[in-house]
């Protein structure tokens, strides 16, 4: 996965990742991503990281199975 017109890299802790590079995980990012943000989800299931990927599955363009992932981990995470 690749961050277009963001200042973040992809290998960057996921907790520094702006709102747009969430999106770009969700929409295109693949299952090493989204392990990456659920590890981070688990940690704090209700801090940054969970605002900016509800924010992310929310925005998510289009019939989106990434989003609908996410959703499920992120619902997971604050059980």
């Amino acid at each position: 996965m690749r961050f277009r017109n963001v200042d973040a890299e992809p290998s960057d802790p996921v907790e520094t990742w702006p709102q747009e590079a969430m999106l770009a995980a969700v929409e295109r990012g693949l299952l090493p991503d989204w392990c990456r943000i659920a590890t981070a989800l688990h940690k704090s299931p209700h801090g940054d990281v969970a605002v900016a990927l509800k924010q992310a599955i929310e925005t998510a363009e289009g019939d989106n199975g990434g989003a609908a992932v996410m959703q499920i981990v992120l619902e997971r995470a604050r059980r």
